[in-house]
């Protein structure tokens, strides 16, 4: 059988530690981004029907037309006039921003310009007048700007830590030759950054519980707030605020393939995409701490039904897609919306 390029990467950076392994988040981080076969960087359609995630997006038009009308509510907002730019983070086929052009096109709109953040090759189907780059700071400046993600923050690569006997340990990956797989231990913290949210946890978590902190969350929101001069930035992802996700006694980490979840004994690097739900209490702080104020914060289907959202459903098609994004059992409640707000000189 021909050896897996990516588990023998993999492997080989174990094997180069003094101590024989790697963080969980190192290791989360290679099955979804190493270039030699990582999940986002292998070359199939991972969304919709044929892919191993169904995201709002895929429900159909209606969900970009809201959005859209909603950057333009911000947009009417700013103290600044002349061009202003619409940023998408993570965007990966880009098919959300195309919906939100067509409908800035019906409503004449001609003061924008659109930019995609997104590591892998640009979509070549996507609307011609989308500027793809690999980081935000490739983008100049603007006076205003709104940036957005759908889906991005929660494949960020997190810590995994567990209480045991007590303490905080961190989960580490190592290699067990005899089974030929991929084995978790636990040690003591691999970064210092780590011990605040340890300090705030200690006491809340339980015995034996798991729980994640996003490092890589933070660093993203940071570079996020100093590049932006003036404008909003909207973030919505699964997960929810501190207290809702230390009532998952295992942690949120979970793992995706055709729509179903697939247990991580199972774990084939680079096949499954793997997640972890979004804390947006820390969100929040952080923001806070960066410059960011919160203008709102809630379930998918209370931001779609605010009043100043509401929008012309215009056939049955359409009805059954505000149905499927709003449904408490469904996308609804899932989905969280978080809008952060940055003044000019903040």
């Amino acid at each position: 059988m021909k050896p897996d390029p990516l588990i023998e990467t993999i492997r080989d950076e174990i094997f180069r530690h003094p101590m024989q392994m790697i963080s969980f988040r190192r290791f989360m981080e290679c099955c979804l981004y190493h270039p030699v076969g990582g999940y986002y960087c292998r070359d199939w359609k991972q969304f919709g029907k044929q892919g191993d995630f169904f995201t709002n997006v895929q429900v159909g038009s209606l969900f970009g037309r809201i959005l859209a009308k909603s950057f333009l509510q911000m947009r009417s907002t700013a103290r600044t006039t002349g061009k202003w730019a619409l940023i998408e983070m993570g965007a990966g086929d880009g098919q959300l921003m195309n919906q939100i052009i067509s409908f800035f096109h019906q409503q004449s709109v001609e003061d924008v310009d659109f930019y995609i953040v997104e590591k892998r090759p640009r979509v070549e189907d996507s609307a011609p007048p989308v500027v793809w780059v690999h980081q935000l700071e490739e983008i100049p400046v603007y006076p205003f700007a709104v940036i957005f993600s759908n889906e991005l923050v929660d494949a960020f690569p997190v810590h995994r830590l567990q209480k045991k006997a007590g303490k905080i340990d961190e989960i580490f990956v190592t290699w067990d030759a005899h089974k030929k797989s991929f084995q978790t231990i636990n040690v003591r913290l691999s970064h210092s950054a780590l011990i605040p949210y340890v300090k705030e946890l200690e006491d809340q978590v339980e015995e034996g519980q798991y729980f994640e902190v996003n490092l890589d969350a933070k660093k993203w929101l940071q570079s996020v707030a100093a590049w932006l001069k003036e404008g909003y930035l909207v973030t919505i992802d699964y997960g929810g605020q501190t207290e809702e996700l230390l009532t998952r006694k295992e942690g949120t980490i979970r793992y995706f393939q055709k729509h179903r979840l697939v247990e991580s004994d199972d774990l084939q690097p680079g096949e499954v995409d793997i997640t972890a739900n979004v804390n947006f209490t820390w969100l929040q702080d952080w923001g806070k701490e960066f410059g960011l104020d919160v203008i709102f914060y809630g379930t998918q289907t209370k931001f779609f039904l605010r009043e100043d959202l509401s929008i012309e459903v215009r056939n049955q098609q359409e009805r059954n897609q505000l149905k499927q994004l709003i449904h408490p059992d469904g996308m609804g409640e899932v989905f969280r919306v978080l809008i952060q707000k940055k003044k000019s000189g903040n």
